[in-house]
């Protein structure tokens, strides 16, 4: 039989528990934005140099997948959904950023965009 301390520490360590869960439940929920871990480009032709953080919020009735290393951002109308749309325009904005550096038509902003993304992508042999 349990003692009342016993007890009391043992409903303590159930309503953190139920906190904790209620708190992820909530993130999954849409309610907070989210990190995710990208680690591959596939079936692109380019390799991750290191692994590039998303930032996921739901917005409307949409989520807004965010690579905030290089200012680019995009929705799509489930948070996995918007994690498949950035990856496809950071590859799109790479592609064309690079052309562009090839014809010498970058600025100043589109360079230092240039120059973050080399951090993370390269193109495969």
């Amino acid at each position: 039989m349990q003692s009342e301390s016993e007890r009391e520490i043992r409903i303590s360590a159930l309503e953190k528990r139920v906190r904790q869960f209620a708190e992820r439940v909530e993130a999954l929920n849409g309610r907070k934005p989210i990190t995710v871990p990208v680690a591959t480009l596939a079936p692109e032709p380019f390799r991750l140099l290191k692994t590039m953080q998303i930032v996921v919020e739901p917005m409307a009735q949409n989520y807004v997948a965010t690579f905030f290393d290089a200012d680019i951002g995009i929705c799509g109308p489930t948070a996995e959904e918007a994690v498949d749309n950035v990856k496809a325009l950071i590859v799109d904005i790479f592609e064309d950023l690079e052309r562009d550096e090839n014809e010498n038509r970058l600025g100043p902003g589109p360079e230092t965009q240039l120059k973050i993304l080399r951090e993370f992508i390269a193109r495969r042999p």
